[in-house]
């Protein structure tokens, strides 16, 4: 197979923008119109997952006071981040540890390193080995081999120190993750922009482009009924105008944004229902450290040359101002197309001189915050911006600067200098102050820019937090803490260091949480963030300082391995013990430092027992690999843990298929106590003497077996989650490998309106409105988490899309959707459906204002 190496640098420091944009190149076969996109096939990785590595030395200079351990959580949190995405089919998960100079690997995947780097960066990210070009009718440019770099030195950036609790780490790792995965920058003020205009907080780090971005890549099979699509043509005197940014922009936050293709043509998928403006605009020339105009990699052609960009252009409001109170709003609706929203654009001399806007806000008058916040405790409404072709040299807006607020109150008073190159805008509050986005418009007089999520309006003030303490308790729950402060609500989350606590109580005063902090080694102190849903942190308020967790008890430093071999092209279970740990489902991973050896399925048995379902590759290398199992903050490794070996396994004259292997006999998505349910059997005979089968060491009914399947009761005492798998045919044991049990329907709690109010005929829901959800999942163990692509939200025959699940109590979740606006005043059935199964509808009333 040929293979081409490269290797974009994306600096964090550059000024840029943001997401919905891919690594492209074009074929005779496909004309300029449909882009090959450079991704991962979905067909190569096991459970469509993306494996991903640390390879370090340990020798990373960090911040005062920062460690390994936290560093490394941070990583894992930002892979999540990607994960969480509901409408892309792609995974992400912890490989473990590997060495520069690993053996060989044949199957997909991700290396982190640390190293040094230029100047002014932190790190750089992009695909490094990609494969030829399928030959599909959809072609694409299959990634190999995706790199991650760090740099070396985290004590002194830019004459400061950036420690990996920071915002600015944490969204620069979920950042580079999506350049690895095949997005590249572009233009909405989402994750994928540079630090410069990113608008993302550690609560809320990715935005609706960074989920168009990826979606589009790995769509899921609801993506396109769930969201709307936008096309068109960006021409100048005529001719398709390349890499122009086309952004849709609602006042209620909302931006998804792409580049064009070299004949001026665009497709934005990913589109939430809704009303917008869309306009487009140069993207603007390259500054310090950028090679290319908006520091974006162009497309190639069929001769692998770079096309460049057209950014001789102004900025254009369809259906042709510069002026957005003369703009025409587009109506967009899920599962519908949007066509012919089309630009003809001037042509100008020389790049836009007006650009890369930075807006802070201030709290207490003495903490800037980025991006801007407007919330309670803002004592002058204000926020201070820099940038571009609208700040003099000493410091006062530009002659004839124009600005305007985009989403409603706040409105801008008036423009005065500031310091530094910055200028402030005093803000003047009117009417009713929604939470939500705003967006800056500047005008100097010439040319026009736009800043989406310039400011984000909160109505509670951030979470504080005050004291962090252990403390005393028995039975389940033996390690818990609690912390004291202000600004709590249930849709808080806890977390120490990147990995998310458990939590059991939030007291209805919004002062203390009571929760279970994740598993850390001993000796270890934790930075304890707290996160709320509108987007704060506790940060926010003491960004230097977060309180400290620290772990005294003894916690396990060690593990085995039953059996420590596998064979090449198998399937089978190993058993994990480490005595001391504290496992709990949903914290807990294991690696074996390469893509070739893989976890389909992990199951928690006990505090310090795991059954791992491990599928090694029939282009496996034999050797020895290091075994790594990450459980909360602690990270152990053993070196040479388990071989690989060549052979056929003893699976003699059968093997359990690792994918699919599970069906319900009756059709369900799901096999659950007291159905039957087939598994595949390869080399099964159509006359089999005999099979049995045992699901965790319990023998079951085998109701048949032959033709390459085995028909099996689940017994109707069985417990739901993953179960242990073993068949003998004619006595032989068969590899076991782990299935999944399901368990009852979901029930809904609570279903709270934007200040968590309840919905009822006395307080309806509005259109646009975001609810927050409370159900139950009875299927799960009491510490398992659920990833927001299974779970679906439906309001009557409409699926509603469901960015992210939080537990908050044993088997109790939470979620927020989004009320599509545009939708008839009525009464609407809303349900919660787990992987098919789905709960009793509540009623939901509707009043638009």
């Amino acid at each position: 197979m040929k293979f081409t190496r490269s290797l974009p640098l994306i600096a964090l420091l550059a000024a840029t923008a943001t997401a919905n944009y891919h690594f492209v190149r074009y074929s005779n076969q496909t004309g300029y119109q449909q882009p090959i996109y450079e991704k991962f096939d979905l067909n190569a990785l096991v459970n469509k997952t993306v494996p991903f590595f640390i390879i370090s030395d340990g020798l990373e200079k960090l911040a005062d006071g920062d460690n390994q351990t936290a560093l490394m959580s941070q990583l894992l949190l930002a892979s999540r981040t990607w994960s969480d995405v509901s409408t892309s089919e792609l995974r992400l998960n912890f490989g473990g540890y590997a060495t520069a100079a690993a053996t060989p690997q044949s199957a997909p995947g991700i290396d982190i390193i640390f190293d040094e780097v230029p100047p002014g960066i932190i790190s750089y990210a992009g695909p490094t080995v990609k494969a030829e070009t399928t030959t599909s009718t959809e072609p694409f440019t299959p990634i190999l081999r995706s790199l991650i770099v760090f740099r070396k030195d985290l004590s002194n950036v830019m004459n400061q120190a950036l420690p990996s609790y920071s915002e600015a780490f944490f969204l620069n790792a979920v950042h580079e993750f999506g350049h690895a995965l095949g997005l590249q920058h572009s233009f909405s003020s989402a994750a994928m922009s540079t630090q410069m205009t990113r608008a993302t907080t550690r609560s809320k780090p990715i935005a609706a482009d960074d989920i168009a971005g990826i979606s589009t890549l790995y769509p899921s099979k609801n993506f396109t009924s769930l969201f709307g699509t936008v096309t068109g043509r960006v021409t100048q005197n005529g001719v398709g105008v390349n890499l122009a940014s086309v952004v849709v922009l609602s006042l209620n936050g909302t931006a998804v944004n792409t580049l064009t293709n070299p004949d001026g043509t665009y497709r934005i998928q990913g589109v939430p229902a809704g009303p917008y403006l869309i306009y487009t605009h140069a993207i603007p020339p390259p500054v310090s450290g950028q090679a290319t105009p908006g520091d974006v990699i162009p497309p190639r052609d069929p001769e692998n040359n770079q096309i460049p960009a057209n950014n001789l252009f102004d900025l254009q409001f369809f259906p042709g101002t510069r002026d957005p109170q003369g703009a025409q709003t587009i109506n967009v609706a899920a599962g519908q197309l949007v066509a012919g929203i089309n630009f003809a654009v001037n042509r100008r001399t020389t790049p836009t001189t007006l650009f890369y806007p930075t807006t802070y806000s201030y709290f207490n008058n003495s903490i800037a915050i980025r991006p801007a916040f407007i919330t309670p405790l803002v004592v002058n409404p204000l926020f201070v911006a820099s940038g571009y072709g609208f700040v003099t040299a000493d410091s006062k807006p530009i002659a004839g600067l124009r600005s305007m607020i985009l989403g409603g109150s706040p409105a801008i008073n008036s423009v005065r200098g500031f310091s530094n190159n910055y200028i402030i805008f005093d803000l003047f509050l009117s009417g009713f102050l929604s939470e939500g986005e705003r967006h800056l418009v500047l005008d100097n007089g010439t040319e026009a820019w736009v800043l989406p999520s310039a400011i984000q309006v909160a109505a509670r003030q951030a979470p504080e937090v005050a004291n962090v303490s252990w403390v005393s308790a028995a039975g389940e729950d033996k390690r818990l803490a609690t912390l004291s402060g202000s600004g709590f609500n249930s849709s808080s989350r806890v977390l120490i260091d990147g990995e998310a606590a458990t939590i059991r109580s939030v007291d209805e005063s919004g002062k203390a949480i009571t929760f279970v902090p994740p598993s850390a080694p001993t000796g270890h102190v934790g930075r304890v963030i707290v996160l709320n849903s509108d987007g704060q942190s506790s940060l926010f308020l003491n960004p230097n300082a977060p309180s400290q967790l620290p772990y005294a008890d003894s916690d396990a430093n060690s593990f085995s391995l039953n059996p420590s071999t596998v064979k090449i092209g198998s399937e089978s279970v190993i058993e994990i013990e480490a005595p001391g740990a504290h496992f709990q489902d949903g914290h807990v991973s294991v690696g074996f430092g390469s893509s070739d050896i893989q976890v389909r399925a992990l199951r928690v048995v006990s505090a310090t027992k795991l059954w791992v379902s491990v599928v090694t590759g029939a282009h496996a290398s034999p050797g020895t690999f290091t075994a790594t199992v990450q459980t909360g903050l602690n990270h152990l490794r053993q070196v040479n843990a388990i071989s690989v070996q060549t052979g056929t396994g003893n699976f003699g004259k059968a093997a359990l298929q690792p994918d699919p292997q599970w069906t319900a006999e009756n059709g369900q998505p799901f096999v659950y106590p007291g159905s039957n349910a087939i598994v595949s059997v390869a080399g099964l005979e159509a006359a089999s003497a005999h099979a049995s089968a045992f699901l965790n060491d319990q023998a079951i009914p085998v109701l048949a077996a032959g033709s390459g399947r085995v028909s099996l009761q689940i017994p109707a005492t069985m417990n739901a989650g993953l179960a242990l798998l073993r068949i003998l045919i004619d006595g032989e044991t068969v590899n076991t490998v782990l299935v999944a049990i399901s368990g009852g329907a979901p029930t809904i709690q609570r279903m709270e309106g934007p200040d968590f109010y309840a919905i009822d005929t006395g307080r309806p829901a509005n259109g646009g409105d975001t609810l927050t959800l409370t159900f139950t999942e009875p299927t799960l163990l009491p510490e398992a988490t659920l990833r927001g692509n299974q779970v679906a939200v439906n309001l009557g025959e409409t699926q509603l899309y469901t960015a992210k699940v939080n537990r908050i109590a044993a088997n109790v979740f939470q979620t927020t959707v989004t009320i599509p606006r545009g939708l008839s005043d009525g009464n609407y059935n809303l349900s919660v459906s787990i992987e098919g199964r789905t709960s009793s509808p509540l009623l939901m009333p509707l009043r638009n204002r």
